[in-house]
């Protein structure tokens, strides 16, 4: 006897495509971008002024890798 799942009567009636695949702009897409755009930055070594410490640092690396200024 092979195992029949339950509610499994019209076998492809199950199926659920969705209408189109979302490449951009989802929760997948952000979380590589920040993880490309950390391992970026962890491979190279700035030379700063000692006041730019913490948050001006961070704003310093999304300028220069995101915005590409």
């Amino acid at each position: 006897m092979q195992y029949i799942p339950i509610n499994c009567n019209n076998f492809t009636s199950e199926f659920i495509a969705p209408t189109s695949v979302k490449s951009i702009n989802n929760i997948t897409f952000a979380f590589w971008e920040r993880a490309l755009f950390q391992r970026a930055i962890s491979v190279l070594d700035f030379t700063l002024p000692d006041e730019w410490e913490g948050d001006v640092r961070d704003f310093f690396h999304y300028v220069l890798f995101r915005e590409g200024r």
